[in-house]
């Protein structure tokens, strides 16, 4: 499991980060290859240090994370000539924003050291005479507080998040705040304090639907949506659809069984990486009143069949067949719940109550085990 994790973080790393905040560093198009240096667009040549900082290689994985904590490094080095530059307002956002990036990313690589440097660029940004840079620096600051959030003692996490919450609901609703405010949440959403967590969501909730803009409404729907899902623990969940086999389905056809509900699809790597783990605690406590329900985010049917039929996946699938208005994202069952990133999975217990909507990896290994002790030894 611990594997997992690490393979996992590493592709977080990739990934993920680079998603943070904003302004996003531009696809330019205007230069060509024969252009001296000095031609090249700050965009470009940002483009050029993110690519390169993000390559690796090796055959273990521990060999790609050592060439990927080297090419970040170099990103950060290549970086400083850049940012002494005279640069425009507009480029030194994107440029100062790749830096607390790559930074970031180092120290979450494994070189803590990198916070002495990710710190000294926040607070130039503070001090910046420039609004929109300091705006960056305390966006940036907030996200990374929130970063790893769920690990943290509950008081810090109950902190942090409500600092959060009260940056945002201090200003005027805006398409920029929404960004801002959807990328903090994302980082909230796997708290494990699911009162304040969903509590959280709903004020932002409250604060987008406030606005007399149709898009601020629709993304306050959607963290009102994620507020209901974080606000499943100690009660019932609802949970209706057709299996893969044409069949109507309804969890109270599950009654007095302790079940997994599974949101995920064929084309998620983080979902199919828990089958394995999945299939193995099926195989243990199915005959002891366990079940699962995946509920499949795909919109091609036919590939999501051979996917099934291919692994042998043994529990309920839901899907809706035929209908484009009930698939993918669109499935009524993730619609209700706002769902808007896979894998996500709800334990629910034998009484019908959800226990956890963060049912991951060894988390779910825990709870199970705890649900159906001496399983193991009785079988053994």
């Amino acid at each position: 499991m611990k594997k997992y994790r690490v393979r996992f973080g590493l592709m977080v790393l990739c990934m993920v980060v680079l998603n943070w905040g904003q302004p996003p560093i531009s696809f330019a198009n205007e230069t060509e290859k024969s252009e001296p240096v000095e031609a090249v667009s700050i965009a470009n040549r940002l483009w050029k240090i993110q690519g390169a900082a993000f390559k690796y290689e090796g055959a273990t994985l521990e060999e790609k994370q050592a060439s990927l904590r080297k090419n970040l490094a170099v990103g950060v080095e290549a970086m400083k000539p850049l940012l002494e530059e005279d640069l425009s307002v507009d480029d030194r956002l994107q440029a100062a924003a790749l830096q607390l990036k790559l930074l970031k990313l180092l120290m979450k690589a494994g070189e803590a050291e990198r916070s002495v440097e990710l710190e000294a660029a926040l607070q130039g940004l503070a001090a910046s005479d420039e609004p929109r840079l300091r705006t960056l620096g305390e966006e940036y600051a907030i996200m990374f507080s929130l970063d790893g959030v769920s690990t943290l003692e509950p008081a810090l996490q109950v902190k942090r998040i409500d600092a959060a919450i009260a940056y945002v609901l201090g200003q005027a609703p805006t398409k920029k705040l929404l960004q801002f405010a959807v990328n903090c949440a994302a980082f909230i959403e796997p708290a494990t304090e699911y009162g304040p967590a969903a509590k959280a969501h709903q004020k932002l909730a409250e604060h987008f639907l406030s606005a007399d803009d149709p898009a601020l409404e629709k993304g306050g729907k959607k963290f009102q949506l994620t507020a209901k899902r974080l606000s499943l623990p100690g009660m019932s969940m609802e949970l209706t659809g057709t299996t893969m086999e044409g069949k109507s389905f309804d969890v109270k056809q599950l009654k007095g069984k302790v079940i997994l509900v599974d949101f995920w699809a064929t084309w998620c790597g983080p979902c199919i990486a828990e089958f394995p783990k999945m299939k193995d605690h099926y195989a243990k406590y199915q005959s002891h009143g366990f079940e699962i329900v995946g509920v499949s985010i795909d919109e091609n049917r036919e590939h999501l069949q051979h996917f099934l039929d291919k692994n042998e996946i043994p529990w309920i699938i839901l899907h809706e067949e035929g209908d484009e208005e009930k698939q993918g994202w669109k499935h009524p069952v993730a619609k209700q719940y706002g769902i808007s990133a896979v894998p996500c999975m709800i334990l629910i217990d034998a009484d019908g109550n959800v226990i956890t909507t963060q049912a991951r990896g060894e988390e779910l290994e825990r709870r199970l085990e705890s649900l159906f002790p001496g399983v193991e030894s009785s079988e053994s």
